[in-house]
């Protein structure tokens, strides 16, 4: 389960941090509050392609992480394989930055 989800410079966000907690979540809003900003962010974590068109503009590049945590057995088998080990704590943060190079 996504735990944490943090977001700089990825379109009009400046700055973005949510704190999510065990459950259901929703993201409600009006139109252009940045709903989907937060889906394509979450969709870059779980391997999505971005590109600079991403990138808020003037800035060099967008950085979007997030900390994974109560990882199934299953997941963390795959990711061993991969040479990938959750913390001591049993999370997983994964970074994704986009460079305008």
């Amino acid at each position: 389960m996504i735990k944490n989800l943090s977001i700089t410079n990825v379109a009009v966000a400046k700055t973005l941090d949510a704190e999510l907690e065990t459950g259901f979540s929703v993201i409600t809003g009006e139109t252009g509050a940045g709903k989907s900003i937060v889906i394509d962010c979450l969709g870059l974590l779980c391997g999505g392609k971005g590109g600079k068109e991403m990138i808020r503009t003037g800035e060099s590049k967008a950085v979007v992480s997030g900390i994974f945590d109560d990882l199934s057995a299953e997941a963390v088998e795959a990711m061993a394989e991969l040479g990938i080990t959750p913390d001591e704590n049993g999370e997983l943060e994964i970074t994704r930055t986009i460079s305008a190079d």
